[in-house]
């Protein structure tokens, strides 16, 4: 078993700089983003549409995670999320453009309203997702 991990080992490692690893990982996480955003959207769509109840579940949260295999908690919060969106024009186009991560949208919409929305994104956009969940639980 030894010699086969050995040989393995040296493909895990790509040619990469550690700039370039860092430029992918940037550019590959505004892309996850953007991909979140309109998954919000049609999970939205959805919902209001009840699509859902062709699958005789009680609600959307019920469908995704039986149909998309997320959790329950996590599908009530992508809903609470994707709804709150629709009021949020500026947020919505930080996210749907990858500025904006999932994490970020998600503590802006528990506290934004279509007048503070633009001052919290000019604090949010550069901070950390950490700093951003602080500040909005702050207010």
């Amino acid at each position: 078993m030894q010699p086969a991990q050995a040989t393995q080992a040296p493909q895990l490692i790509s040619r990469r700089s550690l700039d370039q690893l860092e430029d992918e990982l940037i550019s590959l996480a505004a892309k996850i983003n953007a991909a979140e955003y309109e998954f919000l959207v049609l999970v939205r769509e959805f919902d209001l549409r009840q699509g859902w109840k062709a699958y005789h579940f009680n609600n959307c949260a019920e469908w995704l995670n039986m149909k998309c295999g997320i959790a329950p908690g996590t599908a009530r919060e992508k809903l609470r999320v994707a709804r709150a969106l629709f009021d949020l024009t500026a947020t919505s186009a930080a996210f749907e453009c990858g500025d904006l991560s999932y994490s970020k949208a998600r503590e802006l919409t528990r506290v934004a309203t279509p007048q503070s929305e633009r001052g919290l994104l000019d604090y949010a956009i550069p901070a950390t997702a950490l700093q951003v969940e602080n500040h909005c639980r702050r207010l």
